[in-house]
């Protein structure tokens, strides 16, 4: 099953999904499910024109650089706030597997609006 993935919100429901596939049972079926999804986020994130490269992954956070559609610093600072900052809501829960940013710093690269992305998974 080819999974086609065409946008960062898609990708972070398709993390999710893999998420709790992955504290699941381990059928074949579901395996290959699975490796559908990473063949999906892998063919998104690392297109020609994808807004996001990952630079470092590990299971509790990683590094991202975000191309950025803005044309000024503050049009910038609102669209990474708006498309691509993880906010951390509290739960009852001990361990939610969310994501949340623990901190971005803007920079201009080739003319453009570029972002560099440090977040955690609350593990």
């Amino acid at each position: 099953m080819k999974i086609n993935i065409t946008s960062i919100e898609a990708a972070r429901h398709y993390e999710q999904i893999l998420h709790f596939i992955r504290r699941a049972g381990q059928g074949t079926a579901v395996r290959k499910y699975a490796d559908d999804i990473k063949r999906g986020l892998r063919d998104f994130y690392h297109r020609a024109n994808g807004p996001v490269k990952w630079l470092k992954a590990d299971y509790d956070g990683g590094f991202e650089v975000i191309s950025l559609t803005a044309k000024t610093e503050e049009e910038a600072e609102d669209e990474f706030n708006d498309r691509y900052r993880y906010i951390y809501t509290p739960s009852q829960y001990d361990c939610t597997g969310k994501p949340f940013t623990l901190s971005h710093k803007l920079f201009k690269r080739g003319g453009r609006w570029m972002a560099y992305h440090h977040y955690a998974i609350d593990v």
